[in-house]
């Protein structure tokens, strides 16, 4: 028979316990923080793989002739999201018709300006409205030996409606076709000049009257007011051209607003005219819209001879849905980080608002499991040492032979080296103190043997 003593040397881990380092605080925390930590960036990484991609640094945007108040406007867009970091590449355009065909055909086309009551019929629902940046009146004027107070009464004449392709065209064609007037049937004479050449044509009497649509400021709308020989048609039924065309307001020129001194004009004339509108494609990077919207801001809020400082931008007489990003930012101002944080910097922490979800998701639960491991794991370390003390205990009631009390001795000093040396948080002292005394206990146990056996 193998005695015991023999099969206490024959086994190794009865022999001897093999050596554990002294836990220390802090790494038995980051352990038992380790799977909430890898579980939290797994998560990230797959939220960070679905997020939306960041805006590029170039956007194009359709505005006009070059000549005209579209062009004029889109450049300073560019000026102000040049403050930004980003390039706007303003395309010149023969007007909202064809800026209209560019959104819908042309993916190099992010944004355009476009008139109110252009829109073609083959528009989808992709586009959104960012917003109404500025009215723009319908100014119609003819020669004053024409005196006119009737659209019907152009018929016969000839009239500038504008080039194909652009905004006036389009909405001069609708008006006079409202009135029975068709350019197709030889209802009146149409003329394709615009701007400059329809104005400099018609004072030299080589048109009867001429369709503009543009802003009050344009050089040659305020020079034909001044010309003696040219008439601004009063209309006498704007109110029911608003109500018959949502995309058109009443708009009323006042008295001397023009010019007090000379009293230009001489008396309230009745006008209409539609919003000239930003309208974005599905290709423009919704980070873009408060920078348009600032931009628009900028050069729009600080009102004009028909509106109030702080009228436009608006999301009035869009003739598309709002822009999600764009509602908002009517609603409740620029963003937070919008305000405060330059352009990239709050478009990275927009868009990484979509990780908070699957973080906070895995991170709550997680961290409310990390104290129950975190205590295990400490309590795993005592264990672990009362599980060597529980054996010495045992062998002590059936072994006395010198050899194992020269083992279990070697193990007792191990195990009280290693608790000098141990840091245990304050709510573990009980448990560390116990142990302490248990090795005590132990301890005397197996001096009162060895005492005995060498007795």
């Amino acid at each position: 028979m193998v005695s015991r003593q023999s099969r206490f040397e024959a086994d190794p881990g009865c022999a001897q316990h093999p050596h554990h380092d002294p836990p220390d605080d802090n790494r038995e925390l980051w352990k038992a923080c380790a799977p909430a930590v890898a579980i939290a960036v797994a998560g990230f990484t797959v939220a960070w793989l679905c997020m939306a991609p960041a805006p590029p640094k170039e956007v194009t945007i359709a505005a006009g002739h070059r000549d005209g108040a579209y062009y004029g406007y889109c450049t300073q867009y560019a000026e102000s999201l040049a403050e930004n970091g980003i390039t706007l590449h303003v395309r010149e355009t023969r007007g909202s018709v064809e800026n209209y065909d560019l959104l819908l055909n042309d993916d190099s086309i992010d944004i355009a300006i476009v008139q109110g009551g252009t829109t073609p019929a083959t528009a989808t629902t992709k586009l959104e409205s960012i917003a109404s940046v500025y009215p723009e009146p319908l100014w119609i004027f003819c020669r004053s030996d024409k005196v006119l107070t009737d659209i019907r009464e152009l018929r016969g004449l000839r009239v500038a409606v504008g080039p194909t392709g652009s905004g006036t065209r389009c909405i001069s064609n609708q008006i006079l076709k409202a009135n029975g007037l068709d350019e197709t049937n030889g209802s009146f004479q149409a003329d394709a000049q615009t701007g400059f050449e329809a104005s400099a044509a018609l004072r030299r009497g080589d048109l009867d009257a001429a369709f503009f649509v543009t802003t009050a400021d344009a050089k040659y709308i305020t020079d034909l007011i001044r010309c003696p020989d040219i008439t601004l048609l009063n209309l006498n039924r704007h109110q029911a051209y608003a109500q018959l065309y949502p995309w058109l307001q009443p708009i009323t020129l006042a008295q001397g607003v023009v010019d007090l001194q000379a009293d230009l004009p001489d008396q309230d004339v009745a006008m209409i005219g539609p919003c000239a509108s930003l309208v974005a494609s599905p290709n423009l990077h919704h980070a873009f819209i408060p920078l348009f919207l600032k931009a628009a801001h900028q050069v729009h809020g600080t009102g004009g001879m028909f509106v109030r400082p702080g009228d436009f931008p608006n999301a009035r007489l869009v003739e598309h849905s709002l822009n999600q990003s764009a509602a908002e930012y009517f609603e409740h101002g620029p963003g937070f980080f919008d305000r405060y944080l330059p352009f990239w910097v709050a478009s990275f922490i927009s868009r990484t608002k979509i990780l908070l979800v699957p973080l906070l998701t895995l991170l709550i639960p997680l961290i409310r499991l990390t104290p129950p491991i975190y205590r295990w794991r400490i309590r795993s370390r005592i264990y672990r040492w009362y599980e060597v003390l529980r054996r010495i205990d045992q062998n002590l009631s059936h072994e006395d032979s010198r050899q194992s009390l020269l083992i279990h001795r070697s193990e007792l000093e191990r195990i009280e080296a290693e608790l000098r040396e141990i840091k245990v948080p304050l709510s573990y002292m009980e448990e560390f103190y116990n142990l302490r005394l248990h090795l005590e206990l132990i301890s005397r146990r197996v001096d009162e043997q060895s005492a005995s056996r060498a007795a």
